[in-house]
């Protein structure tokens, strides 16, 4: 992931999510998607490198905190989006939600509400019991590919697991539930034992 694809000016053009899935010694698998990218840019280059193409600057984020009412309503939106019958975001059903369970946590908002905290925990009791957990060895995998979250994306990274045992932490604080705190040791457990490396820190994935 994270690809970009730049012009000789260095301004980005495009950026796939992912590469080839072909092995990485695969370099006709390369050539082609380097052949789609340049063939995309010849038909259509204002659409491909889009508003980089007007010079306008990026906005610069305003000064100061964020407003309540901003944060507020941003919450509501997310309750509101919340799919209680199959626990997930509906504008993301098969992502691990880092970005709203962050926000409905948030300890910047104060103690969450009542919808808040109850979205929260249909999410992370529903991820908690799913594949998605590895329930033997601990940590998470990144994502699903199923609306019954059946079928994980059989690949565990750090950083998801970072946020998930932030959210697990904060949700065991807000409600002295257990479960959230079994989560949350399994997946510093896990982290420790599979990802930490000899000189001390962490890798960054494991499949």
């Amino acid at each position: 992931p994270l690809w970009v694809f730049i012009n000789a000016d260095g301004r980005p053009l495009l950026g796939p999510r992912v590469g080839p899935q072909e092995a990485p010694t695969d370099v006709s698998a390369y050539r082609a998607l380097l052949a789609e990218a340049l063939a995309a840019h010849r038909r259509h280059p204002h659409e491909v490198e889009g508003v980089n193409t007007d010079g306008k600057p990026m906005a610069e984020p305003s000064p100061g905190p964020i407003d309540g009412s901003v944060v507020q309503a941003a919450m509501d939106g997310l309750t509101a989006a919340f799919d209680a019958e199959h626990a997930y975001f509906r504008h993301a059903p098969t992502s691990l939600a880092h970005g709203p369970l962050r926000l409905l946590l948030s300890p910047e908002a104060g103690m969450p509400r009542p919808a808040a905290l109850a979205a929260a925990a249909a999410f992370l009791d529903g991820l908690g019991r799913s594949a998605v957990r590895d329930h033997i060895g601990g940590g998470f995998h990144h994502g699903w590919v199923d609306a019954t979250r059946t079928v994980p994306r059989f690949e565990k990274l750090l950083c998801d697991n970072a946020l998930l045992l932030q959210a697990y932490a904060r949700m065991y604080a807000a409600t002295e539930n257990l479960f959230y705190r079994q989560v949350a040791e399994e997946i510093v457990t896990w982290a420790v034992r599979e990802l930490r490396e000899p000189a001390g820190g962490f890798w960054t994935s494991v499949s």
